[in-house]
């Protein structure tokens, strides 16, 4: 029975700590520039699809926001068209900003300026100036609704007072990013990304992102 119990014990140690060993193997990945370690933490297709949710969700409100301001009529016409061409500008958008290199600088600096995201929406090299990312900087880091969730805050580094960059890590046989949940401000930078690489021609993120 003692053994049971001990063995039962270590198995719990050790998959509390796994998950902590993930976020430090991310954050090895991150600070090393290592592509590869990178690609075996995050799940790609997952992250990508939560960033799209975020900045649909972002345009849908600022529309509304937009219309309301100018007095017409109709928010939930706006809505359904961001429902209905928003999709469109969202995916290139995020497809564009998804990227190893540019998720390495997100979760390194807890935020993207818009800067940054204006040089990787015009496909030029992200420069590599970003801080390493420091443990330090977590504001938590435990499980989160289930056992095989492990959620995490990251302070921006330059602790201006943004939200706390928040990263979901799920347990499918191994610990992986699965989400990335950004402030307003980086979604900002990424909607204004995706309007000025826009074809002027195109019904693009203008309507749903007018230039100030």
């Amino acid at each position: 029975m003692k053994k049971l119990i001990a063995g039962a014990f270590a198995i719990a140690i050790l998959w509390t700590i796994w998950p902590y060993y993930a976020l430090f193997d991310l954050s090895s990945a991150i600070n090393k520039a290592d592509l590869t370690g990178l690609e075996r933490r995050v799940e790609w297709s997952s992250v990508r699809q939560g960033l799209r949710e975020d900045l649909n969700a972002f345009l849908a409100r600022n529309v509304a926001q937009q219309m309301a301001v100018s007095g017409l009529p109709g928010a939930s016409f706006g809505s359904g068209l961001t429902a209905a061409i928003g999709p469109i500008v969202v995916k290139k958008t995020v497809d564009a900003f998804a990227t190893p290199q540019t998720i390495a600088a997100l979760i390194s600096q807890g935020k993207v300026s818009a800067a940054s995201v204006e040089t990787v929406g015009s496909g030029a090299p992200v420069p590599s100036n970003a801080e390493a990312l420091q443990l330090g900087r977590l504001k938590y880091a435990f499980f989160s609704q289930d056992p095989f969730t492990f959620k995490v805050e990251v302070a921006a580094s330059d602790q201006a007072g943004d939200a706390p960059l928040t990263l979901l890590f799920k347990w499918n046989g191994d610990w992986r990013l699965t989400r990335i949940s950004t402030s307003w401000k980086t979604l900002e930078a990424m909607a204004r990304s995706g309007q000025s690489h826009q074809p002027p021609a195109s019904l693009g993120s203008a309507w749903f992102f007018p230039r100030r």
